[in-house]
């Protein structure tokens, strides 16, 4: 599945206190948590770790290296019309 770069990188995570940062970071260091929103190209299978630990995990890769791993904290609902017309354009077909 091809997954787009992050949308937007919202708060650095300290990870002695858990507290969020006021302002968005720039870019992430190895080893930092951080809170990002990421968009796929397509259709996935994920749901919020609260719910589902199973499906709320998620790792990224970059030829064939790990870049990022991390816990589903929130989903934002598609509208399924808008969904059907992006299948149907991905898949090269129309949309009725």
């Amino acid at each position: 599945m091809a997954l787009a770069p992050p949308k937007s990188l919202l708060h650095l995570i300290d990870k002695k206190t858990g507290k969020k940062s006021k302002t968005p970071p720039h870019f992430v260091k190895q080893g930092q948590a951080v809170i990002a929103r990421l968009e796929t190209k397509g259709v996935i299978c994920v749901e919020r770790y609260e719910d589902y630990p199973q499906l709320g995990r998620f790792i990224l890769r970059d030829e064939g290296k790990t870049i990022a791993m991390g816990k589903v904290l929130k989903l934002v609902e598609v509208d399924p019309s808008s969904a059907a017309v992006a299948a149907a354009a991905s898949a090269g077909g129309s949309a009725a």
